[in-house]
């Protein structure tokens, strides 16, 4: 063999090598991106279901009559999603970007929902006749006492649907409770 026929081939195996480095490269870059995508898309998920777990406590508290806000617009980024999604696969990028959208929807309604809840239950406590509270008997007192304590407490945490109901129960029991004391209007 020659050296220049030696040389043609170890040029055409050096481009051949080059190609398929190439190849593997972008493969990479591809199956990188489709990671990013991935990765996007599973952060998103976690965001609707947290929006959803939100959404479902305000319509808890609108349903016991808990004056909270509207919760505004939340279309905005499903709608751009769709439209970008018919134009080809949306990027990382804008995938994050719906991401933000949706927490910060979510912040605000979890915001204005604890807001709402706090001044609601503090409200609804503040209402008991709590000055009837010495005249129930010693077993009474000290368990209404408890109900009231942990009403309160329940008050002024973050909203959840267990708690909502967990308050209602509580102060149902005790407006009973001390209602039966004030009309009886002596020892119970």
């Amino acid at each position: 063999m020659n050296d220049s026929a030696g040389g043609t081939f170890l040029a055409e195996r050096a481009r051949r090598l080059t190609a398929l480095a190439r190849a593997k490269r972008d493969n990479l870059d591809v199956s990188q991106a489709q990671g990013q995508v991935q990765t996007a898309l599973n952060k998103l998920d976690q965001e609707l279901r947290a929006l959803g777990d939100v959404l479902a406590v305000h319509r808890r508290l609108k349903v016991n009559g808990v004056p909270v806000s509207d919760p505004g617009d939340l279309e905005k980024p499903a709608i751009r999603l769709k439209e970008q999604a018919a134009l080809g696969r949306p990027t990382g990028q804008f995938l994050n970007a719906r991401t933000r959208d949706i927490v910060g929807s979510r912040t605000a309604i979890e915001n204005a929902n604890a807001e709402a809840w706090r001044a609601w239950a503090t409200a609804k406590i503040s209402a008991l006749p709590l000055a009837v509270l010495p005249r129930l008997n010693s077993n009474h007192r000290d368990a209404t006492s408890t109900r009231i304590a942990a009403m309160r407490t329940l008050a002024a945490k973050k909203p959840n649907i267990a708690d909502i109901i967990q308050f209602q129960q509580y102060l149902g029991r005790v407006k009973d409770e001390l209602d039966a004391v004030e009309s009886a209007g002596g020892d119970s």
